[in-house]
């Protein structure tokens, strides 16, 4: 995963480089969890016109500290400047994780129709759509506090999900399929786990208030989302 265009969105932002640390770290663990995979490694990538190294220890200190709270060890990485190829004052992030998948159900292969679909819902954009937010806010210039809500760090939903499974556990309730909307959303990332001839139908749910002044000045119909 990386970190995309939300290097450019997060300028200015106090914990700019700690969040693009964690974020790479937490967006693969979420995706790698959902496929029922087990994280053994990572791995991280920085590149940049000039190396700051004081931008680049917050960057470190961001990854390690979820690869701490998973005990997933970094095991390396690459770290390039290339004058030319970044401007000066842009970076690139990037993360790998290695993992096993231990003869775990297929995700989703149990799904049936019928059946419920939960959402947890996120803090602010994680690592999506930022390119658009920029857009919007180029134009119209998102006001401070929605920005800070879209560009907080991402959330690792494995700790949430295992509670969630405990509990429903106890009512003999099993969850047959996780999916983490990232880019391609609803659409891809739902489908994408669903057995033949099964789909999805979700009903609206309120947004919150960053999210509503997103929706209303890019002219975004639900629909589409």
């Amino acid at each position: 995963d990386g970190a995309g265009t939300k290097t450019k969105f997060l300028e200015g932002h106090p914990d700019r480089f700690k969040i693009l640390g964690s974020d790479i770290v937490i967006h693969n663990i979420n995706d790698m969890y959902c496929n029922n995979g087990i994280p053994v490694a990572f791995l991280d990538y920085y590149g940049c016109d000039k190396l700051d190294k004081t931008e680049f220890n917050e960057f470190i200190q961001g990854v390690m500290t979820v690869c701490n709270e998973y005990n997933i060890p970094l095991i390396g990485g690459e770290t390039a400047e290339m004058r030319g190829i970044y401007q000066p004052g842009e970076m690139e992030v990037m993360g790998v994780l290695l993992g096993v998948l231990p003869g775990s159900p297929e995700n989703g292969g149990d799904i049936t129709r019928g059946m419920y679909v939960y959402g947890i819902e996120s803090a602010g954009a994680h690592t999506n759509g930022f390119t658009k937010l920029r857009e919007i806010d180029s134009k119209y210039g998102i006001p401070e506090d929605v920005k800070m809500y879209l560009g907080q760090s991402h959330i690792c939903y494995v700790d949430i999900m295992d509670e969630i499974i405990s509990i429903l556990g106890e009512h003999n309730i099993r969850v047959m399929g996780k999916a983490h909307i990232t880019g391609g959303g609803f659409q891809d990332n739902i489908d994408r786990i669903l057995p033949a001839g099964i789909h999805v139908r979700m009903n609206k749910w309120e947004l919150n208030s960053a999210w509503q002044w997103v929706f209303d000045h890019a002219g975004i119909d639900r629909k589409s989302t």
